[in-house]
Protein backbone atom coordinates (compact mmCIF):
# COMPACT_ATOMS: atom_id res chain seq x y z
CA UNK A 1 0.00 0.00 0.00
CA UNK A 2 2.76 2.69 0.98
CA UNK A 3 4.69 1.57 -2.27
CA UNK A 4 1.87 2.02 -4.32
CA UNK A 5 0.73 5.54 -2.32
CA UNK A 6 4.20 6.84 -3.27
CA UNK A 7 4.07 5.36 -6.81
CA UNK A 8 1.00 7.57 -7.76
CA UNK A 9 2.61 10.70 -5.51
CA UNK A 10 5.42 10.30 -7.35
CA UNK A 11 3.63 10.20 -10.89
CA UNK A 12 1.44 13.33 -10.00
CA UNK A 13 4.26 15.82 -8.93
CA UNK A 14 6.49 14.35 -12.49
CA UNK A 15 3.46 15.23 -15.01
CA UNK A 16 3.41 18.58 -16.55
CA UNK A 17 1.17 21.16 -14.98
CA UNK A 18 -2.24 21.45 -16.99
CA UNK A 19 -3.14 25.12 -17.86
CA UNK A 20 -6.50 26.10 -18.44
CA UNK A 21 -6.37 29.45 -20.60
CA UNK A 22 -9.06 32.02 -19.75
CA UNK A 23 -10.41 34.35 -22.63
CA UNK A 24 -9.19 37.81 -22.83
CA UNK A 25 -12.23 38.81 -24.15
CA UNK A 26 -14.09 41.39 -21.82
CA UNK A 27 -17.77 42.60 -23.33
CA UNK A 28 -17.21 46.88 -23.89
CA UNK A 29 -18.95 49.22 -25.65
CA UNK A 30 -17.63 51.01 -28.94
CA UNK A 31 -18.41 54.20 -30.74
CA UNK A 32 -17.52 55.78 -33.97
CA UNK A 33 -18.96 58.29 -36.44
CA UNK A 34 -19.10 59.68 -40.10
CA UNK A 35 -19.76 62.91 -41.41
CA UNK A 36 -21.14 65.25 -44.35
CA UNK A 37 -20.82 68.42 -45.00
CA UNK A 38 -21.64 68.90 -48.95
CA UNK A 39 -22.01 72.31 -51.30
CA UNK A 40 -24.74 71.18 -53.48
CA UNK A 41 -24.76 73.41 -57.24
CA UNK A 42 -27.41 72.32 -60.13
CA UNK A 43 -27.53 74.24 -63.64
CA UNK A 44 -29.48 74.01 -66.41
CA UNK A 45 -32.61 71.86 -65.21
CA UNK A 46 -35.26 72.82 -67.32
CA UNK A 47 -38.33 75.13 -66.33
CA UNK A 48 -36.47 75.65 -62.80
CA UNK A 49 -33.77 77.77 -61.35
CA UNK A 50 -30.32 77.23 -60.43
CA UNK A 51 -30.22 75.19 -57.12
CA UNK A 52 -27.54 76.28 -54.68
CA UNK A 53 -27.92 74.34 -51.31
CA UNK A 54 -25.78 73.21 -48.54
CA UNK A 55 -26.27 69.96 -46.89
CA UNK A 56 -24.29 68.91 -43.57
CA UNK A 57 -24.71 65.50 -41.65
CA UNK A 58 -23.53 63.61 -38.45
CA UNK A 59 -24.61 59.86 -37.61
CA UNK A 60 -22.17 58.81 -34.67
CA UNK A 61 -22.83 55.04 -33.84
CA UNK A 62 -22.68 53.30 -30.73
CA UNK A 63 -21.69 49.26 -30.35
CA UNK A 64 -21.75 46.63 -27.38
CA UNK A 65 -20.16 43.51 -28.17
CA UNK A 66 -21.26 40.65 -25.61
CA UNK A 67 -18.33 38.24 -27.43
CA UNK A 68 -16.48 38.54 -30.28
CA UNK A 69 -19.38 37.03 -33.04
CA UNK A 70 -22.14 39.05 -31.29
CA UNK A 71 -22.81 43.00 -31.69
CA UNK A 72 -25.78 45.22 -30.88
CA UNK A 73 -25.43 48.15 -32.76
CA UNK A 74 -27.84 51.81 -32.65
CA UNK A 75 -27.01 54.87 -34.91
CA UNK A 76 -28.35 58.16 -35.11
CA UNK A 77 -28.45 60.65 -37.83
CA UNK A 78 -28.19 64.70 -37.19
CA UNK A 79 -29.08 66.45 -40.60
CA UNK A 80 -29.46 69.66 -41.70
CA UNK A 81 -29.88 71.62 -45.23
CA UNK A 82 -30.27 75.07 -46.08
CA UNK A 83 -33.57 74.30 -47.76
CA UNK A 84 -36.46 72.64 -45.33
CA UNK A 85 -38.31 69.18 -46.44
CA UNK A 86 -41.72 70.76 -47.60
CA UNK A 87 -39.67 72.73 -50.12
CA UNK A 88 -37.48 69.90 -51.24
CA UNK A 89 -40.91 67.38 -51.70
CA UNK A 90 -42.67 70.04 -53.48
CA UNK A 91 -39.82 71.13 -55.68
CA UNK A 92 -38.99 67.23 -56.77
CA UNK A 93 -35.87 67.39 -55.67
CA UNK A 94 -34.11 63.91 -56.19
CA UNK A 95 -32.81 63.22 -53.00
CA UNK A 96 -32.98 60.09 -50.45
CA UNK A 97 -31.23 62.72 -47.49
CA UNK A 98 -33.90 64.06 -45.06
CA UNK A 99 -33.19 67.98 -45.17
CA UNK A 100 -33.78 68.38 -41.63
CA UNK A 101 -34.17 65.80 -39.03
CA UNK A 102 -32.67 64.10 -36.05
CA UNK A 103 -33.64 60.20 -36.02
CA UNK A 104 -31.83 56.71 -34.98
CA UNK A 105 -31.19 55.37 -38.56
CA UNK A 106 -29.40 51.80 -37.53
CA UNK A 107 -30.13 49.39 -34.66
CA UNK A 108 -29.29 45.93 -35.35
CA UNK A 109 -28.12 42.96 -33.69
CA UNK A 110 -24.98 40.99 -35.16
CA UNK A 111 -24.30 37.32 -34.96
CA UNK A 112 -21.31 36.29 -36.78
CA UNK A 113 -20.69 32.32 -35.86
CA UNK A 114 -17.68 30.93 -37.66
CA UNK A 115 -18.64 31.61 -41.64
CA UNK A 116 -22.20 32.46 -40.96
CA UNK A 117 -23.30 36.12 -40.55
CA UNK A 118 -27.14 36.38 -39.31
CA UNK A 119 -28.37 40.51 -38.59
CA UNK A 120 -31.56 42.04 -37.48
CA UNK A 121 -33.16 45.16 -37.40
CA UNK A 122 -32.18 48.51 -39.71
CA UNK A 123 -28.78 47.81 -40.78
CA UNK A 124 -26.51 48.69 -44.29
CA UNK A 125 -27.39 46.52 -46.56
CA UNK A 126 -24.97 43.21 -46.66
CA UNK A 127 -25.65 42.83 -50.34
CA UNK A 128 -23.16 43.39 -52.84
CA UNK A 129 -24.21 46.32 -55.10
CA UNK A 130 -23.41 49.11 -56.87
CA UNK A 131 -25.47 52.75 -56.35
CA UNK A 132 -26.98 52.15 -59.72
CA UNK A 133 -28.99 49.81 -57.43
CA UNK A 134 -28.94 50.70 -54.04
CA UNK A 135 -28.05 53.77 -51.91
CA UNK A 136 -25.86 52.49 -49.34
CA UNK A 137 -24.49 55.83 -47.90
CA UNK A 138 -28.20 57.34 -47.12
CA UNK A 139 -30.65 54.24 -47.10
CA UNK A 140 -30.36 51.54 -44.38
CA UNK A 141 -32.59 47.87 -44.38
CA UNK A 142 -35.14 47.55 -42.02
CA UNK A 143 -35.25 42.97 -41.68
CA UNK A 144 -32.73 41.00 -41.69
CA UNK A 145 -30.35 39.28 -43.38
CA UNK A 146 -27.84 35.59 -43.29
CA UNK A 147 -25.08 35.14 -45.33
CA UNK A 148 -22.78 31.87 -45.73
CA UNK A 149 -19.19 32.38 -46.89
CA UNK A 150 -17.50 29.07 -48.52
CA UNK A 151 -14.02 28.53 -48.85
CA UNK A 152 -12.78 27.14 -52.40
CA UNK A 153 -9.70 26.96 -52.10
CA UNK A 154 -6.42 28.96 -50.87
CA UNK A 155 -7.42 31.65 -53.60
CA UNK A 156 -11.13 31.88 -54.26
CA UNK A 157 -14.22 31.26 -52.13
CA UNK A 158 -18.28 31.90 -52.38
CA UNK A 159 -20.84 33.44 -50.15
CA UNK A 160 -24.66 32.86 -50.14
CA UNK A 161 -26.73 35.44 -49.17
CA UNK A 162 -30.40 36.53 -49.02
CA UNK A 163 -32.30 39.36 -46.97
CA UNK A 164 -35.78 40.51 -46.59
CA UNK A 165 -36.22 43.90 -46.07
CA UNK A 166 -39.65 46.31 -45.34
CA UNK A 167 -40.06 49.75 -45.81
CA UNK A 168 -36.52 51.16 -46.77
CA UNK A 169 -37.00 54.44 -48.09
CA UNK A 170 -37.81 57.59 -45.35
CA UNK A 171 -41.75 58.30 -44.96
CA UNK A 172 -44.52 56.00 -45.75
CA UNK A 173 -43.26 53.01 -47.44
CA UNK A 174 -45.20 49.60 -47.44
CA UNK A 175 -42.77 48.03 -49.86
CA UNK A 176 -41.18 44.69 -49.44
CA UNK A 177 -37.93 43.60 -50.98
CA UNK A 178 -36.49 39.70 -51.07
CA UNK A 179 -33.26 39.17 -52.44
CA UNK A 180 -30.63 36.26 -52.93
CA UNK A 181 -27.10 36.56 -53.96
CA UNK A 182 -24.29 34.38 -54.90
CA UNK A 183 -21.00 36.29 -54.60
CA UNK A 184 -17.45 34.84 -56.35
CA UNK A 185 -13.83 36.01 -55.06
CA UNK A 186 -10.86 35.13 -56.39
CA UNK A 187 -6.99 36.23 -56.16
CA UNK A 188 -5.17 38.85 -54.44
CA UNK A 189 -6.10 42.46 -54.22
CA UNK A 190 -2.06 43.35 -54.50
CA UNK A 191 -1.88 41.04 -57.37
CA UNK A 192 -4.88 40.85 -59.46
CA UNK A 193 -8.70 40.03 -58.28
CA UNK A 194 -12.01 39.19 -59.17
CA UNK A 195 -14.96 39.64 -57.28
CA UNK A 196 -18.68 39.16 -59.32
CA UNK A 197 -21.95 38.22 -58.08
CA UNK A 198 -25.33 37.48 -59.78
CA UNK A 199 -28.12 38.34 -57.87
CA UNK A 200 -32.35 38.69 -58.13
CA UNK A 201 -34.41 41.18 -56.43
CA UNK A 202 -37.90 40.92 -55.72
CA UNK A 203 -39.40 44.72 -54.94
CA UNK A 204 -43.04 44.52 -54.07
CA UNK A 205 -43.68 48.38 -54.06
CA UNK A 206 -46.58 49.24 -51.57
CA UNK A 207 -47.82 52.42 -50.51
CA UNK A 208 -44.89 54.62 -51.07
CA UNK A 209 -44.83 58.03 -50.43
CA UNK A 210 -45.75 59.62 -54.14
CA UNK A 211 -42.48 61.61 -54.37
CA UNK A 212 -40.47 58.26 -54.39
CA UNK A 213 -42.05 57.24 -57.93
CA UNK A 214 -39.44 59.59 -59.36
CA UNK A 215 -39.07 58.96 -63.23
CA UNK A 216 -40.81 55.43 -63.61
CA UNK A 217 -44.03 54.86 -64.77
CA UNK A 218 -47.35 55.42 -62.81
CA UNK A 219 -50.84 54.19 -63.20
CA UNK A 220 -54.01 54.33 -61.37
CA UNK A 221 -55.18 50.64 -59.36
CA UNK A 222 -57.74 50.59 -57.24
CA UNK A 223 -58.16 53.94 -56.99
CA UNK A 224 -54.29 54.52 -56.17
CA UNK A 225 -51.19 56.05 -57.79
CA UNK A 226 -49.46 53.31 -58.01
CA UNK A 227 -45.94 51.70 -60.19
CA UNK A 228 -47.03 50.79 -63.73
CA UNK A 229 -44.11 47.80 -63.93
CA UNK A 230 -43.38 45.18 -61.52
CA UNK A 231 -39.82 44.80 -60.33
CA UNK A 232 -38.33 41.26 -60.73
CA UNK A 233 -34.36 42.21 -61.03
CA UNK A 234 -31.59 40.46 -61.88
CA UNK A 235 -28.05 42.30 -61.44
CA UNK A 236 -24.93 41.08 -62.40
CA UNK A 237 -21.88 43.11 -60.97
CA UNK A 238 -18.30 42.66 -61.75
CA UNK A 239 -15.05 43.89 -60.12
CA UNK A 240 -11.54 43.59 -61.22
CA UNK A 241 -9.10 45.50 -58.74
CA UNK A 242 -5.11 45.28 -59.42
CA UNK A 243 -2.29 47.57 -58.92
CA UNK A 244 -1.15 50.04 -61.61
CA UNK A 245 2.15 52.49 -60.90
CA UNK A 246 1.76 51.35 -57.46
CA UNK A 247 -1.99 52.73 -56.70
CA UNK A 248 -4.63 50.42 -56.70
CA UNK A 249 -6.95 50.29 -59.42
CA UNK A 250 -11.12 49.11 -59.23
CA UNK A 251 -13.03 48.45 -62.35
CA UNK A 252 -16.51 47.79 -62.30
CA UNK A 253 -19.31 46.66 -64.65
CA UNK A 254 -22.87 46.62 -63.56
CA UNK A 255 -25.80 44.98 -65.36
CA UNK A 256 -29.21 45.29 -64.89
CA UNK A 257 -32.03 44.03 -66.19
CA UNK A 258 -36.17 43.66 -64.89
CA UNK A 259 -38.39 40.65 -66.13
CA UNK A 260 -41.23 42.53 -64.71
CA UNK A 261 -41.17 45.53 -66.73
CA UNK A 262 -44.41 46.96 -68.78
CA UNK A 263 -43.38 48.86 -71.78
CA UNK A 264 -39.99 49.89 -72.62
CA UNK A 265 -36.87 50.43 -71.23
CA UNK A 266 -35.86 47.25 -69.37
CA UNK A 267 -32.16 47.11 -68.91
CA UNK A 268 -29.96 49.63 -67.25
CA UNK A 269 -26.05 49.47 -66.72
CA UNK A 270 -22.98 51.31 -65.28
CA UNK A 271 -19.10 50.75 -65.69
CA UNK A 272 -16.68 52.92 -64.03
CA UNK A 273 -12.49 52.77 -62.28
CA UNK A 274 -11.23 54.19 -59.55
CA UNK A 275 -7.67 54.72 -59.09
CA UNK A 276 -5.91 55.47 -55.83
CA UNK A 277 -7.32 55.05 -52.15
CA UNK A 278 -8.61 57.66 -49.50
CA UNK A 279 -8.04 57.21 -46.13
CA UNK A 280 -4.77 57.81 -44.81
CA UNK A 281 -3.56 61.87 -45.41
CA UNK A 282 -2.10 62.97 -48.50
CA UNK A 283 -3.60 59.67 -50.24
CA UNK A 284 -6.05 60.64 -53.23
CA UNK A 285 -8.50 58.62 -55.45
CA UNK A 286 -9.91 59.74 -58.83
CA UNK A 287 -13.13 58.30 -60.41
CA UNK A 288 -14.96 58.04 -63.77
CA UNK A 289 -18.57 56.24 -64.01
CA UNK A 290 -21.22 56.19 -66.99
CA UNK A 291 -24.61 54.66 -66.55
CA UNK A 292 -27.53 53.93 -68.75
CA UNK A 293 -30.99 53.84 -66.65
CA UNK A 294 -33.97 52.72 -69.28
CA UNK A 295 -37.02 53.77 -67.04
CA UNK A 296 -38.66 50.76 -65.55
CA UNK A 297 -35.18 49.14 -65.64
CA UNK A 298 -35.00 49.23 -61.57
CA UNK A 299 -37.03 51.13 -58.35
CA UNK A 300 -35.65 54.96 -58.36
CA UNK A 301 -36.61 55.01 -54.60
CA UNK A 302 -33.93 53.25 -53.55
CA UNK A 303 -30.70 54.58 -55.77
CA UNK A 304 -28.04 57.07 -55.22
CA UNK A 305 -29.38 60.63 -55.52
CA UNK A 306 -25.54 61.23 -55.74
CA UNK A 307 -26.89 61.11 -59.83
CA UNK A 308 -29.61 63.84 -60.65
CA UNK A 309 -32.15 61.37 -62.62
CA UNK A 310 -32.67 58.63 -60.89
CA UNK A 311 -34.11 56.59 -64.40
CA UNK A 312 -34.83 57.26 -67.60
CA UNK A 313 -31.30 58.96 -68.09
CA UNK A 314 -27.73 58.39 -69.18
CA UNK A 315 -24.91 60.66 -67.77
CA UNK A 316 -21.32 60.69 -66.25
CA UNK A 317 -20.13 61.37 -62.93
CA UNK A 318 -16.24 61.80 -61.79
CA UNK A 319 -14.50 63.24 -59.43
CA UNK A 320 -11.13 63.53 -57.26
CA UNK A 321 -10.31 62.83 -53.29
CA UNK A 322 -7.68 63.90 -51.64
CA UNK A 323 -7.27 62.91 -47.51
CA UNK A 324 -6.62 66.01 -45.45
CA UNK A 325 -6.53 64.36 -42.06
CA UNK A 326 -7.22 60.73 -40.90
CA UNK A 327 -10.24 59.13 -42.37
CA UNK A 328 -11.52 62.72 -43.66
CA UNK A 329 -10.99 63.57 -47.29
CA UNK A 330 -12.64 66.62 -49.84
CA UNK A 331 -14.47 65.80 -52.79
CA UNK A 332 -14.96 67.60 -55.65
CA UNK A 333 -17.17 65.90 -58.09
CA UNK A 334 -19.66 66.87 -61.20
CA UNK A 335 -22.39 64.54 -63.02
CA UNK A 336 -23.26 65.20 -66.57
CA UNK A 337 -26.56 64.23 -67.14
CA UNK A 338 -29.36 63.88 -69.74
CA UNK A 339 -33.43 62.48 -69.43
CA UNK A 340 -33.89 60.02 -72.30
CA UNK A 341 -37.08 62.14 -73.26
CA UNK A 342 -35.04 65.56 -72.91
CA UNK A 343 -32.69 67.14 -75.81
CA UNK A 344 -30.82 69.36 -72.84
CA UNK A 345 -28.08 68.12 -70.73
CA UNK A 346 -28.27 68.97 -66.93
CA UNK A 347 -24.87 69.90 -65.07
CA UNK A 348 -24.35 69.63 -61.20
CA UNK A 349 -21.13 70.13 -59.44
CA UNK A 350 -20.63 69.05 -55.38
CA UNK A 351 -18.14 69.72 -53.02
CA UNK A 352 -18.15 67.43 -50.18
CA UNK A 353 -16.36 66.86 -46.85
CA UNK A 354 -16.47 63.36 -45.97
CA UNK A 355 -15.59 61.82 -42.35
CA UNK A 356 -15.18 58.14 -42.76
CA UNK A 357 -16.06 55.88 -39.94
Amino acid sequence: MLFLIGSLTLTAQDAPPQYFEESTFKPHFTFQWDALGRYDNVEHWQYHEPIDRGRFMVRPEVDFLFRPDLRLGVRGSFNYGTEPNEYSVYYGYEDNYVSRGAYVDRYYLQWTPGPWSIVAGAFALPIAASPLLWDKYNIQTPGAAVSYALPLDAASSMTFSGAGIYSAQHGPDESILGVGQVLWKWGDESRFAVQASESFWNMDMRNIDPQYFRQNQTTIRDGKLTYRSRFQLLDTLVKLQFPAAGLPVTVSVDFIHNFGIVGVGPNAWEAGVMVGSVGTPKTWRGFFFYQYVGRDALVGAYNSDEWWWHTWAKGYRFGFSYTILPMTYLEPAMVIQQRLDFDYWLTRVTVSLVKMF
